[in-house]
């Protein structure tokens, strides 16, 4: 019983910020610095520039995807559980937003197993649409760093760890400029729907910007 209220109180909750999305604005993840003596402009983190393989062994830089809305995971093709979840929910987002130019990004945090062809068996698994979505492999190191520094995200070995890797399982929205606007558990039912509220949100903020 306390469960069922508890999930109601949820329900009631997304309802009340899908209602308030016009007077709602995102927060942006990260550290913040106001330019002293010129513009007033702020400075905001962003996503540092990276580059890796895809499944299909295209090297793909971050610049790709600059000026595009994206949703970003960091997974494992020898992952048990959790990461087929993720994926799972991801799927239903591109369905969702299927007539948005939205791009998926999962970068494994086990490249030493996950090769191209490996990252392609994944997709075709799970039948990962890869039009917008693409899984990349590349240096460990690389990865771990983009992973933990620019979207604040913990990766790591550990043996005591359901596949041996111990990862977070947020999904990552970026807006258009590459900033963080959110971070939702992938394996949260009632965190994908918020995601779905405030990706909403972001899209309309820029189609009103013009």
């Amino acid at each position: 019983m306390r469960k069922k209220i508890v999930n109601n109180v949820g329900w009631i909750f997304l309802i009340f910020l899908a209602a308030c999305g016009q007077d709602r604005k995102l927060p942006i993840w990260g550290n913040k610095e106001v330019i002293e003596g010129g513009s007033g402009d702020t400075l905001y983190h962003v996503v540092a520039p990276w580059e890796f393989h895809n499944q299909e062994g295209e090297l793909i830089s971050s610049e790709r995807f600059k000026g595009k809305i994206c949703l970003v995971d960091f997974f494992f093709t020898h992952c048990p559980v959790m990461c087929p979840k993720v994926s799972s929910q991801l799927r239903r987002l591109q369905r969702e937003f299927q007539n948005e130019d939205i791009g998926i990004l999962s970068f494994t945090v086990d490249p030493e197993r996950d090769s191209v062809g490996r990252l392609a068996w994944y997709a075709s698994k799970y039948q990962l649409n890869t039009d917008n979505w693409s899984l990349f492999t590349g240096s460990k190191e690389n990865i771990y760093k983009l992973g933990q520094e620019s979207f604040f995200l913990h990766a790591a070995e550990d043996e005591q760890a359901d596949g041996g890797y111990l990862h977070s399982t947020s999904i990552v929205l970026l807006d258009k400029e590459g900033r963080i606007r959110g971070q939702y558990d992938g394996l949260e039912n009632l965190e994908v729907e918020k995601l779905i509220v405030d990706l909403k949100l972001l899209i309309d903020s820029y189609e009103k910007a013009g």
